[in-house]
């Protein structure tokens, strides 16, 4: 059973130099007091959007590998999930836009893009990202209606 198109999603980093089809499995260790554990990734780049991630060797062997598209024309991302959705084992869309992505084995964590790549942070980490966000457009708006403190 195919996997549904995934929505894009912008990220503010720079294009790869050449366009590349799903590589070798990327694997980068993560730890804290915690959790700790590995986050799994395909990665491509193509001129175009994936109606669903190509075909990868090995087949993905963990729960919660990830799939990140870009597409280098417009620059944007599109990510799926290996998991499992209504008893069926394949790759899930994911919306980063939209929703906060829980791994799916350690609900402490949720996924990132850095640099273009997918990371399982602490959901301590995402609110404090969250909050410098917050800040900074606070610290804008007020810049930018003249208000003084």
């Amino acid at each position: 059973m195919p996997a549904r198109k995934a929505p894009k999603y912008q990220h503010n980093t720079p294009l790869l130099d050449k366009d590349h089809g799903p590589g070798r499995l990327n694997t980068l260790r993560f730890q804290s007091k915690e959790s700790e554990g590995n986050n799994w990734w395909y990665d491509s780049q193509a001129p175009n959007d994936l109606d669903y991630p190509l075909p990868v060797n090995p087949a993905p062997q963990h729960i919660g590998t990830l799939y990140v598209h870009r597409n280098s024309l417009d620059g944007l991302f599109q990510i799926w999930m290996w998991g499992e959705k209504e008893g069926v084992l394949g790759w899930q869309p994911l919306d980063l836009a939209t929703e906060q992505i829980s791994h799916p084995k350690i609900p402490s964590r949720a996924l990132k893009l850095t640099k273009g790549q997918p990371s399982w942070v602490l959901l301590s980490t995402l609110t404090t990202y969250g909050g410098k966000s917050r800040s900074r457009s606070r610290k804008s708006s007020r810049a930018g209606s003249g208000a003084s403190g």
